[in-house]
């Protein structure tokens, strides 16, 4: 019998039919495998639309979660790691090349299903907009997390499928 994984939102609104995945979960990299998805966002300002220069895109919680630590990595990377306080399903998620909202001073505080996390944004190794998404199962094993994601109102499109135009 198949396990039923229970499935969170999305952290990135699609803004067409589909959410681009622009890296897969598991390809080849330099440093081994990549261990999320790349998930494509919008570079815009609010009330003014489409502008290279800004990668504004809200990155919402998937659920009610607790925020376990936020910070840069090595590369010039910001990220937040939080914690399920529901899904019990995995141990964490992590959300790369995302700003960490001015109001966190403190790590441990607890964010509801579809609150703003913080915006997208293009810093240290990322050469292009997204969301940088893993799902850790236990302290050092890592997931799909697409498999996670609701399909509900979601498509998924890989970069490389895509009708170049």
């Amino acid at each position: 019998m198949k396990k039923l994984i229970k499935k969170i939102i999305a952290p990135v609104k699609r803004f067409s039919g589909y959410q681009i995945i622009t890296a897969r979960y598991g390809e080849p990299r330099k440093n081994g495998t990549h261990k999320g998805v790349d998930l494509r966002t919008r570079r815009f300002t609010p009330g003014i639309g489409f502008v290279k220069q800004w990668a504004l895109q809200n990155i919402v919680a998937p659920e009610k979660m607790l925020i376990k630590r936020f910070g840069t990595d090595g590369k010039g990377n910001d990220y937040i790691v939080c914690q399920p306080l529901e899904h019990l399903e995995y141990f964490e998620l992590k959300f790369i090349h995302i700003t960490v909202k001015d109001n966190w001073k403190y790590e441990w505080v607890i964010i509801e299903k579809g609150e703003v996390l913080g915006k997208s944004q293009l810093k240290g190794s990322s050469r292009a907009h997204h969301l940088h998404f893993e799902v850790l199962i236990d302290e050092r094993s890592w997931t799909n997390p697409i498999l996670y994601l609701t399909t509900i109102g979601s498509r998924y499109k890989f970069k490389n499928k895509m009708k170049k135009g």
